[in-house]
C-alpha cells in the first residue's frame, strides 16, 4: 500500500514538473530583474520639424545597463516589426493638436506577414548582452511613418518596443523555427522594454512660434522681446513673400483666477525687414531682434502668464495664423 502511494505522488509530482517545464519555468531571471537592466535608447534620425507626410526614422540601441549580470537578448531581424518572429519591435504613437490638450492614439497599420523571400529563423540573433554592452538595431527598423500617419498637423509622441513574449515564430514555415521553439531564450520569461517618448511637430503650412527666452520677474520692467522671440515659418514648400507693413500682430494673454496681472505698452520699433521672401523652411523674426514688434512688459503680481500670438496678412487671402499658447509663468 505505501509503495502505490509513494508511486502515486511520484506521478503526480512528475506531471507538476512537465506543466511547469510547459510554461517555460523555472526562469533564470525574474521580469523586473531584466526590464530594469536592459535600456531601450531611441532617438531621431530625421528631423524634429516637419512637413505633413515627411518620413520619420529612428535609430535604436538596446543596452544592458547592469554592473555585473548579462542578459539574453534577441537581436531583431526579418518578421521581428511584423510580429512574426522573437522579438517583437514595434511602434505606439499618440498625437494632440495643441500643448495643453489630452494626447489620443494614433491608429498602428498593421502588416499580414512577410514575402517569401523573407528569412523567419530568429534563433541566429540569440546573444547574451554583457554588463554595459549594447546592440544597434537601426538598420532592422523601418520608417515609423510606415506604421502610423504623419499628415495633421499638431505634435506627435513616439514610443519604440522591444517586447519578448516567448512565442518563438508565430507562422508554421517549413524553412522556419517551430511555432513556440524558444531554444536559447526557453528559460527567460516574457519582457517588454519600452523607451523614453521622442517628440515630432508636423507643422502647418505657415506657423507661427514662440521661443521663450527668460521668465518674467514681478515688479521689473522688461521687453516682450527679451522674454520670447516669435517666428513667422514657411513649410508650404515653396517660396512665401510676405511683407510687413501688411503685418498686424494680436499678442494675447490669458486670463482665469490664477493669472498675473501683467501692465502692456506697445513700442515704437523700426521692423528689422520691409518685404521678404520666406524660402521653404525659412522663417523671419516677428518679435526679437530684427522684428517687426514690441511691448514694454510689468508683471504686477503673482500668477501664471500665458501668451498665444496670432498673426494676420501673412498671405492677401488667408486666415489668421495662431501661435500654441506658451507657458512663461507659473501661478
Amino acid at each position: 500500500m505505501r509503495q502505490m502511494l509513494l508511486s502515486l505522488v511520484f506521478l503526480i509530482l512528475a506531471a507538476t514538473g512537465s506543466a511547469s517545464a510547459d510554461k517555460g519555468g523555472p526562469y533564470e531571471v525574474t521580469t523586473n530583474e531584466v526590464e530594469s537592466a536592459l535600456h531601450l535608447q531611441a532617438s531621431l534620425s530625421t528631423p524634429s520639424r516637419i512637413r505633413p507626410g515627411a518620413p520619420v526614422q529612428l535609430n535604436a540601441r538596446l543596452v544592458n545597463r547592469s554592473a555585473k549580470r548579462a542578459h539574453k537578448v534577441i537581436r531583431p531581424g526579418n518578421g521581428s516589426q511584423w510580429g512574426i518572429v522573437e522579438p517583437f519591435v514595434h511602434y505606439t504613437v499618440r498625437f494632440r493638436e495643441h500643448r495643453g490638450e489630452q494626447w489620443r492614439d494614433v491608429a498602428i497599420r498593421a502588416f499580414s506577414g512577410m514575402c517569401g523571400m523573407g528569412d523567419y529563423r530568429w534563433h541566429p540573433g540569440f546573444t547574451e548582452l554583457a554588463p554595459a554592452a549594447s546592440i544597434d538595431f537601426t538598420n532592422r527598423l523601418s520608417a515609423v511613418s510606415t506604421f502610423a500617419s504623419f499628415d495633421k498637423p499638431g505634435h506627435y509622441e513616439i514610443r519604440l518596443h522591444y517586447d519578448f513574449r516567448r512565442k518563438g515564430t508565430t507562422e508554421k514555415l517549413p524553412w522556419g523555427d517551430g511555432v513556440g521553439d524558444l531554444g536559447p531564450m526557453r528559460r527567460m520569461p516574457k519582457y517588454e522594454i519600452t523607451s523614453e517618448p521622442i517628440h515630432v511637430q508636423v507643422m502647418p503650412p505657415i506657423a507661427v512660434i514662440i521661443e521663450r527666452r527668460a521668465k518674467p520677474q514681478k515688479g521689473v520692467a522688461k521687453r516682450l522681446s527679451d522674454l520670447v522671440r516669435v517666428r513667422l515659418e514657411n513649410w508650404t514648400g515653396k517660396p512665401l513673400a510676405i511683407d510687413a507693413s501688411k503685418l498686424t500682430l494680436f499678442v494675447r494673454l490669458r486670463s482665469g483666477k490664477q493669472a498675473a496681472k501683467v501692465r502692456r505698452k506697445p513700442l515704437s520699433v523700426k521692423a528689422g525687414f520691409t518685404k521678404r521672401t520666406l524660402a521653404p523652411g525659412g522663417g523671419a523674426v516677428l518679435i526679437g531682434p530684427k522684428g517687426v514688434y514690441d511691448e514694454a512688459w510689468v508683471q504686477e503680481s503673482d500668477g501664471a502668464v500665458d501668451l498665444h500670438v496670432v498673426v494676420a496678412g501673412a498671405t492677401p487671402t488667408g486666415p489668421r495664423i495662431r501661435s500654441d499658447w506658451t507657458i512663461l509663468a507659473g501661478p
